[in-house]
């Protein structure tokens, strides 16, 4: 498992293999083109135990979770898995 983290300190472990997953590469290629595949890659992604903890972490004062913030979370929790499958793969 690493653990992936977004700027503002949500935490989740994700499997190290999770991007080996034909269904979430073709989602990431028709993110552009097709809005449900955001979806399909938050689904993917997320158990639905870690759904509802970063649904929470993102709720505002009204109660609602912004499209931007659940997007910018997952580009930063991507790009946070990443970095940590790299480096834990590194000799070092």
């Amino acid at each position: 498992m690493i653990t992936a983290k977004t700027n503002d300190g949500f935490e989740i472990e994700l499997d190290e293999n999770f991007l080996d997953d034909a269904e979430m590469i073709e989602a990431m290629t028709r993110l552009g083109k097709d809005p449900s595949a955001f979806f399909v890659l938050r689904d993917r992604m997320l158990t639905p135990e870690n759904k509802a903890r970063l649904y929470d972490h993102l709720r505002n004062e009204k109660g609602i979770v912004p499209m931007s913030a659940l997007d910018k979370a997952l580009n930063e929790l991507l790009t946070s898995f990443k970095a940590g499958k790299n480096s834990a793969s590194s000799p070092n």
